[in-house]
């Protein structure tokens, strides 16, 4: 049986990875942002093309990080799956 202290302290941890890639995210998105403002400044073909290849690394990086973000959620809503199933159960021998 797990320890619900050790699910507890899993749990916080995935939490704290959690956030770590939605700052991610938020970091990355503006930066995609700052970067879609910037076409608009565009002189040459060349500076276009920078720009698209940073933009094909942003979105990759988000991609990348969306599936981190879904896996992390998929395991927090299991822990605490693992936990609230615990708490429900009566410790067993309790009759003196």
């Amino acid at each position: 049986m797990a320890n619900p202290v050790i699910l507890a302290a899993k749990l916080q941890l995935k939490r704290n990875e959690l956030t770590s890639v939605k700052n991610k995210l938020k970091e990355l998105f503006s930066k995609r942002d700052e970067l879609a403002a910037s076409v608009e400044g565009v002189e040459t073909e060349e500076d276009l093309q920078v720009i698209e290849t940073q933009a094909d690394e942003i979105d990759a990086e988000i991609e990348e990080n969306e599936k981190e973000k879904t896996k992390l959620e998929q395991l927090i809503e299991g822990i605490e799956k693992d936990i609230a199933e615990l708490s429900y159960k009566k410790p067993e021998g309790g009759n003196r």
